[in-house]
């Protein structure tokens, strides 16, 4: 979704395929959302839920919000996204992490209970 900030490894997202930064590491959509969302609907025109995934690495904390309701406008029904894990040693101390899918349903309507 937005360029990696310096430093951020995010070697295992390579093997899903080529990355598009929609957002330079320095930009910050949050600050004009209206605007980002425009520009969204013209970037995600040629996005494909089935073969495409969406990456958040870091930068703005609201952009994954942003890019999740322009995936709704377009009428999605859901959306691959590369999440990360973390992997533990035997002790439990973090020593890795991967980027692994998953897909995450958008509801049309949500039904209170």
């Amino acid at each position: 979704m937005q360029q990696a900030p310096s430093g951020r490894d995010i070697t295992s997202a390579h093997k899903y395929g080529r990355i598009i930064n929609l957002f330079g590491s320095e930009e910050t959509p949050s600050d004009r959302p209206l605007e980002a969302q425009r520009y969204l609907l013209r970037k995600l025109d040629d996005f494909h839920p089935d073969h495409d995934y969406l990456c958040y690495a870091g930068g703005d904390p609201v952009l994954p919000m942003l890019v999740g309701m322009v995936l709704a406008e377009l009428g999605f029904t859901h959306v691959r996204f590369l999440k990360w894990n973390r992997i533990r040693d035997a002790m439990g101390q973090r020593f890795s992490g991967a980027y692994q899918p998953i897909t995450i349903p958008i509801i049309e309507e949500l039904e209170v209970a």
